[in-house]
């Protein structure tokens, strides 16, 4: 996945031949009619239909697909239709393409999830689950059940707001001019990320003080050992729990929205290959550094779909799957979310996003169905008390995250010990799997040489020997 730059507020940004358009949007609009915009105003009147849209996850949007001001998008010819073999059935007239009645229309309806976007419209709710102590018995079963688990001070009140602050200090060392006392200065020296989803990737975050500082706090370790002691992964050695650097942590980044700049929705997705990894494999997480709030969102979770959804997407989809080549990351398609029932609903699991304070730790299992989501147009959970309708903030962060996974090292081949070494010392950002250096600090290959000059990579910090334990 390549990173993108995040789209000017109030705009999309379209790439196309090389070249990127900017294009106004006061609100979310349909795939087609962008499209139908861009041509018109920049590509000569180039036939809409002859051209696809793709986000910055490498999901192919449809034409009735929303598109969210924000977004980054990748505009490619529409593929050739396939040539007709001898023999083969006509293509449908203007008489077969009749507009369905009655009980067709119906059925019509569900087979295509209607005209909006099935993944950006489906309910969500901003829920307070359960915050475990850690060793508090039910945080396991939680896990178990509903694919998720929430430990309350993971980092005490001190703790995070020492992270928060070294990752500010982070983010103005990479973005000379950015000053947090200033919002002002905050858009233009914003390093860039991906998209609209307010992920931080790039420039050596996955290295900085800020994140081994969060890595090197014993509680978050424990929570994760915690787990995992649990789940009896049949491959991990149980010694690695307990034992000093039995665990290996996760080089990946973070997340900071500044006032503004919201999470993208609809991109709902696993981070476990179907194919390659059925069971249980890993634990990722999130250390929030802000409170959150229906007004900010947060992380979106779909309950139960660790194992509901998860082991339905190699036969639903083994086409997509396999293309993957391997990679972790699978978005679910859109066009067919709705129509093979993996939106929840009459049963199947609700879409949340749970309440975290300052410090407290989000586990989830990776085959969980999750992405980040704003706050906007989060409903209320049925029975439970209406939340707060706080207000966004304007001079500070709404949401700041550092994502963190452990993993016990029996796990860890000796060849990716030896390349996790190496990202350390090259100051680079990798996926959330301690088990696979597979690196994520790819700085977008359309900046110019000017605006890459812009931002300054930050080198990987004298490490503790605490820290070092953890490689």
């Amino acid at each position: 996945m390549v990173v993108e730059e995040a789209a000017p507020e109030g705009y999309a940004v379209v790439k196309y031949l090389g070249k990127r358009y900017k294009v106004r949007l006061a609100k979310p609009t349909t795939a087609k009619s962008l499209l139908k915009a861009i041509s018109k105003n920049y590509l000569r009147n180039t036939n809409p239909a002859t051209l696809v849209l793709h986000t910055e996850f490498e999901t192919t949007l449809g034409r009735d697909d929303l598109v969210h001001p924000g977004w980054t998008l990748r505009c490619t010819p529409a593929p050739p239709p396939p040539r007709a073999e001898a023999g083969a059935p006509r293509p449908p007239s203007r008489l077969d393409r009749r507009e369905p009645r009655g009980d067709e229309a119906e059925g019509a309806k569900q087979d295509d999830g209607g005209d909006d976007d099935p993944l950006s419209s489906v309910p969500v709710y901003y829920a307070r689950r359960r915050r475990f102590r850690r060793g508090e018995a039910g945080a396991a079963a939680h896990f178990r059940k509903l694919g998720y688990a929430v430990f309350a001070a993971a980092l005490d009140g001190a703790e995070a707001a020492t992270c928060l602050d070294k990752l500010w200090t982070f983010l103005e060392k990479v973005g000379p001019g950015l000053d947090r006392r200033d919002p002002s200065t905050w858009a233009d020296a914003w390093p860039p990320g991906v998209g609209g989803a307010g992920i931080l990737s790039t420039f050596g975050v996955g290295q900085c003080e800020s994140k081994w500082f969060a890595r090197t706090r014993p509680r978050v370790r424990e929570c994760f050992a915690e787990l995992w002691r649990a789940m009896a992964h049949p491959r991990a050695d149980p010694r690695d729990l307990d034992a000093p650097g039995g665990l290996c942590v996760s080089l990946d980044g973070g997340c900071a929205w500044r006032p503004g700049l919201k999470g993208q929705k609809g991109w709902q997705h696993v981070d476990q290959n179907p194919l390659l990894k059925p069971g249980f494999e890993c634990i990722q997480g999130l250390v929030s550094l802000t409170r959150t709030s229906k007004a900010t969102g947060g992380n979106l979770l779909v309950e139960r779909s660790h194992a509901d959804v998860f082991p339905k997407l190699l036969d639903l989809y083994p086409e997509q799957v396999r293309s993957r080549d391997g990679d972790d990351f699978f978005s679910l398609p859109r066009a067919a979310a709705r129509r093979d029932g993996l939106l929840g609903g009459d049963g199947g699991g609700r879409h949340v996003v749970v309440h975290l304070e300052a410090g407290d730790l989000l586990c989830w299992d990776s085959r969980t169905v999750h992405c980040t989501w704003p706050g906007d147009g989060l409903l209320d959970e049925p029975g439970a008390p209406p939340a707060k309708a706080d207000q966004l903030p304007t001079d500070r962060l709404a949401r700041a995250a550092l994502y963190v996974s452990f993993t016990p090292r029996s796990l860890v081949p000796p060849d990716v010990a030896a390349k996790r070494r190496q990202a350390v010392a090259d100051g680079a950002t990798t996926t959330h799997w301690a088990s696979v250096c597979r690196r994520r600090d790819i700085v977008p290959k359309d900046m110019s040489d000017y605006e890459r000059s812009r931002f300054r990579a930050q080198p990987t910090p004298p490490l503790s020997p605490e820290a070092l334990m953890l490689i």
